[in-house]
């Protein structure tokens, strides 16, 4: 993997760093290659492997230079819910992706206070340590107003400067400012002006700048509060009896001072006691279960899993070296997948690691009634004795990691394993494997996990 420039030195020096060919040439390896995003120029990553050497020389100069422009970002719409407006995803291309990255890398060794580290289960975690610990007061729970798309230019550039070079700020002034468009309007991008407020969604540095732009106001409500817990624009306040009103009134000033405001809509006060809801799970404290919204997400995900299947809408699910009995073993792979989640590098990914925080048990063992409900439906056959259970998975999952039961990717060193689970998952033809190259392997598995790992990210990335 791509190793961070040191912390010591100046950002001048963690630039320097960043811009070396065999940084970025890791960059483009370990974060790009094996994706298949496409930004406006419509080339995959893939496609610029050939010219790879070019690409990093031209960035190398421009970014050294302050010369380098972001060709506009791509839109990608994102529904939410059927009664929400979708959200905007900016898609930059290939070689912006590069440069966005090096940015980030540089943004998070130079502000690494503001990085945000923790997770939601820590979140949830926290709050059941304080009703433990024997805290009776109140919550408020609201969320900021299109967050990203109200953070003032000016206000979050003058935090930039103070710690980095004009010209690097200048080319993050540049990212941020720079436009999304519309597919069909992909052709005509000349005549576009720059925007002026917001940090465009999807984007490798958007998380950390929002962190820089909100970390004050941070700092200052949660000195005025019992307990402040904030993810991304996801609030709740824990504060004593009869406090509510005049900390939110503080809060909205602080908020107010920097350009943001709260969504009226979304604003809920109770006793910590109450039935409230908070990054996708549901407590009725000390009891923690999952929002039912996420667990009616995660069984339609499911279920389309085995949809796609019925229809052989995958490649890997028509492959002609498979059987009707091999093709079932690729879906049951794969369902196992969705079920138990995976490990990869240091991350873990999939909806069960998600929830590690529920102590809701009945409904884990209900969704695995439903799991085979689905296979017996679609098969007219009970469920294999290899299917996976949910509530088994949570055990494993908290307990058991470097088990057999949670797939781990990290197991796949040597190009044989590789080639195994390419063939086992039906994407490579166990005859066709002396035709490819060794970096052909590894890239059809990097590509496959990937793709995989997407999938699971996408089950739990519907939660709030």
């Amino acid at each position: 993997m791509t190793s961070p420039p040191s912390s010591a030195g100046s950002p001048a020096e963690a630039l320097s760093e960043l811009l070396a060919a065999p940084t970025l040439t890791s960059l483009f390896r370990d974060r790009i290659a094996a994706t298949s995003t496409r930004g406006i120029d419509r080339l995959s990553p893939e496609q610029l492997k050939s010219t790879l050497a070019d690409v990093v020389q031209i960035v190398q100069e421009k970014v050294a230079e302050g010369t380098y422009r972001f060709t506009p970002y791509l839109e990608s719409l994102r529904v939410k819910a059927r009664d929400k407006p979708p959200r905007v995803i900016s898609i930059p291309t290939v070689r912006d992706r590069l440069v966005l990255l090096l940015l980030k890398e540089l943004l998070h060794t130079t502000f690494p206070e503001y990085v945000a580290r923790r997770l939601p289960n820590e979140f949830i975690r926290s709050i059941a340590q304080l009703h433990s610990g024997g805290f009776q007061g109140c919550y408020v729970k609201c969320d900021i107003k299109s967050f990203y798309d109200t953070i003032d230019h000016r206000r979050l550039l003058d935090k930039l400067q103070s710690r980095l070079p004009g010209s690097i700020v200048t080319l993050l002034a540049r990212a941020i400012r720079n436009r999304t468009v519309t597919p069909h309007r992909s052709g005509v991008t000349s005549k576009l002006r720059p925007v002026s407020t917001g940090v465009p969604q999807g984007l490798a540095i958007s998380n950390i700048l929002a962190e820089i732009y909100i970390h004050d106001a941070d700092s200052a409500i949660s000195k005025q509060v019992h307990r402040y817990l904030r993810y991304v624009d996801d609030i709740l306040l824990f504060v004593e009896p009869g406090e509510e009103d005049a900390t939110e009134g503080a809060m909205e000033t602080l908020l107010a001072n920097l350009g943001l405001s709260l969504a009226p809509d979304k604003h809920h006060v109770g006793f910590i006691e109450d039935r409230f809801e908070y990054l996708g799970y549901e407590m009725t404290l000390p009891r923690i279960s999952v929002r039912r919204v996420a667990v009616s997400r995660f069984v339609d995900s499911l279920a389309g899993l085995f949809t796609r299947y019925s229809l052989k809408t995958e490649q890997r699910y028509r492959a002609d070296w498979l059987d009707a009995k091999a093709r079932q073993a690729v879906f049951l792979d794969e369902l196992n997948e969705r079920i138990s989640g995976a490990v990869s590098g240091n991350r873990r990914y999939g909806w069960i690691f998600y929830f590690l925080e529920i102590d809701d048990e009945p409904l884990l063992h209900n969704l695995d009634h439903v799991v085979r409900e689905l296979w017996s439906r679609h098969f007219r056959s009970s469920a294999p004795a290899g299917l996976k259970r949910l509530a088994r998975a949570y055990w494993e999952a908290r307990f058991n990691q470097l088990g057999n039961y949670v797939h781990n990717y990290n197991q796949y060193r040597t190009l044989a394993g590789k080639l195994e689970l390419l063939a086992r998952r039906g994407v490579l033809d166990p005859t066709s494997q002396a035709r490819h190259k060794a970096a052909d392997i590894e890239t059809m598995f990097a590509q496959y996990r990937a793709r995989s790992l997407a999938r699971l990210e996408a089950d739990a990335g519907v939660i709030s």
